[in-house]
Formats: structure tokens, sequence, C-alpha cells
């Protein structure tokens, strides 16, 4: 792509953006993990740090599995740490 192919195409962004009400984005886990954010997944530093008390409670290796579990009546949104 040649470099006026290109600035035409980013102004021709720029136009709709600037024109818009709103912006809808779509995003699936690899915009986050491109953000560093991979304990949706993996069993990283950051899910231990943050979500260590829910693997030794529930057995959870990351926070997906969490998310695909039958959801129990207890209380434990408080495992996480901030």
């Amino acid at each position: 792509m040649n470099k006026q192919s290109y600035n035409d195409k980013i102004n021709l962004l720029a136009e709709k953006l600037t024109g818009s009400a709103a912006i809808v984005i779509g995003a699936a886990s690899g915009m986050s993990a491109s953000a560093g954010f991979r304990h949706y997944y993996e069993r990283d530093k950051t899910f231990l740090e943050y979500f260590g008390d829910f693997e030794k409670k529930y057995g959870y290796h990351n926070t997906f599995d969490r998310f695909y579990s039958r959801v129990c009546n207890e209380p434990n949104t408080m495992l996480a740490r901030n």
C-alpha cells in the first residue's frame, strides 16, 4: 500500500468517526492478550496474584474455568483481589 492510499484510508476513517453518534468495538481475547491480560485462559502470575484464592477454594486454573462452571449460591466475589 502506498503512502497516499494509506493516508486516504486514515482520512476516511477519521471522517467516519467524527460523524458518528456512537462507536461499537467488538473485541475478543486477542485484544486483552495483546495488552498483557492472559489470566483469562492461562494460569499466570496475574491470575495467581488476583485470583489465587479461587484456585485454592474451587480448583479453577484461569478465570474462564469459572465462567464455564455451574454457579453456586455461595457469595465468592470477594475472593478476587484488587
